[in-house]
């Protein structure tokens, strides 16, 4: 239902799809969870199935909402490349279905698929730089009102 709509799964087979989905598992939250937390480890790619997720930046103890996420978007990946602690906090505003990768199975595909490796890491990659792009106007944005 929400693979036309995954920037991260673009160019993959039918095969290569299948092989991404059966190493996925679907979790489930509701209204107010906190999925993962600002300064935690990484843990998973979490794609939307269902939903809606807002993530939030925490400084001085004052809340920003910086996106909301829907349906087939992905998130967490930059933290989980990057092997940060996570810099947002991500908050389920409504009962969300998540599809998660976990960083175990996402490091041994390097291994056990090294071609379908590389173009699912080429996706997340260039959906990384699209969100940074986003998010860069809006830091501009916000400038400008100052």
């Amino acid at each position: 239902k929400i693979i036309d709509k995954t920037a991260i799964f673009g160019a993959l087979s039918k095969d290569e799809l299948r092989e991404i989905l059966s190493s996925m598992t679907l979790k489930k939250y509701e209204k107010g969870d906190v999925i993962f937390k600002q300064g935690g480890s990484p843990e998973y790619i979490n794609i939307i199935e269902e939903g809606t997720v807002k993530l939030v930046r925490e400084k001085n103890g004052e809340m920003t909402e910086l996106k909301l996420l829907e349906e087939g978007q992905s998130f967490g990946e930059t933290a989980l490349l990057g092997i940060l602690p996570y810099a947002i906090t991500a908050i389920a505003v409504t009962e969300v279905f998540l599809l998660q990768m976990s960083k175990i199975f996402f490091h041994a595909l390097s291994k056990k698929n090294p071609r379908l490796f590389s173009k699912f890491l080429l996706n997340i990659t260039r959906e990384i730089c699209r969100q940074n792009y986003n998010y860069q106007k809006v830091i501009e944005k916000y400038k400008n009102k100052k």
